[in-house]
């Protein structure tokens, strides 16, 4: 098939996200240029988890789905977390780095790479995948990234959408995150918008480490004159954080406040209309490249010479 008729072909099969309308990205089709005998990688990166319970129904089932959506492609998976690396080793079980598998893929001789990762925000952990990623982009003719799951407002919405088909719970659900040091924190304010935007007005979200702290969303819950509270981890696994944080810290803070509480230890992970967004990422990345800055501030001083 002609280069150009494949990228055609490929831009038609899902819809065109409201970031690429905006100029952000160029059309650009992955691999395009490949040849029979160069080596096309897969890298699925998750923070990862110690709990072997979660693991497989949210890591492994995500890697499973981007196998089957992919299957041209060589399958690779990588942890960015060195303490749970570490934890893990001690079990028995060997994970590696997001570096690690880069440089196991130089020496294989990979020369196109895909990279997509389960991170829910775009904050610190997407940061340093993008400068590991950097440091070894020289070596492949094309490396790109994937985006986390909550980027643009449309990805907000079918993340609402989801929960609301799968979560028809009649009184209060705070949806609790991580939360971050950082300015990406603000995501959580916007999923919390996302909610009322489909019309789940008796969702709130929280964050562990960020803001809003339990106390922001206690008041929403006060403030909504209802006695029963559904807690739920905005998360992608349910490890550490889900299981001391929410169903042991949260649930106690609830109850001492008067409140009928229960808690639903089922990870975004586990929703398949989940995973489905990471997968429309990865064809996303497929189809476009993003408009780098400064080739467009010098784009735009060649128009007004």
């Amino acid at each position: 098939m002609n280069k150009y008729l494949s990228l055609l072909f490929t831009l038609c099969l899902f819809s065109l996200p409201m970031y690429a309308e905006k100029e952000q990205y160029v059309p650009s089709l992955f691999a395009k240029d490949k040849q029979a005998q160069d080596k096309v990688a897969m890298v699925m990166i998750h923070f990862g988890t110690t709990h072997t319970d979660t693991r497989e129904k949210t890591i492994e089932t995500l890697n499973e789905r981007v196998r089957e959506a992919f299957p041209e492609w060589d399958f690779y998976e990588a942890y960015s977390s060195r303490l749970v690396i570490k934890k893990l080793k001690k079990k028995g079980v060997m994970k590696q780095t997001p570096t690690e598998v880069f440089q196991a893929l130089i020496r294989q001789g990979y020369k196109y790479v895909m990279v997509q990762t389960s991170n829910i925000i775009d904050g610190i952990e997407m940061e340093a995948i993008r400068k590991e990623i950097a440091e070894v982009q020289d070596h492949f003719t094309d490396i790109r990234l994937g985006h986390c799951l909550l980027y643009a407002p449309e990805d907000y919405l079918k993340v609402a959408e989801v929960l609301k088909q799968e979560i028809p719970y009649s009184g209060q659900v705070v949806a609790i995150g991580h939360g971050t040091y950082t300015s990406a924190n603000a995501a959580y304010a916007m999923m919390d918008y996302a909610f009322k935007e489909v019309g789940l007005h008796n969702f709130h979200v929280g964050t562990i480490e960020g803001y809003p702290t339990f106390q922001e969303t206690l008041k929403r819950v006060k403030a909504a004159k209802d006695n029963k509270v559904l807690l739920i981890p905005l998360m992608f696994v349910a490890g550490e954080h889900a299981k001391n944080d929410i169903q042991g810290e949260w649930k106690e803070l609830y109850e001492n406040a008067g409140y009928k509480t229960e808690v639903l230890l089922k990870s975004l992970g586990e929703y398949s209309g989940i995973l489905d967004v990471y997968v429309e990422h990865i064809k996303f990345a497929q189809a476009y490249k993003l408009y780098e800055i400064m080739e467009k501030k010098a784009d735009y001083a060649q128009e007004n010479d």
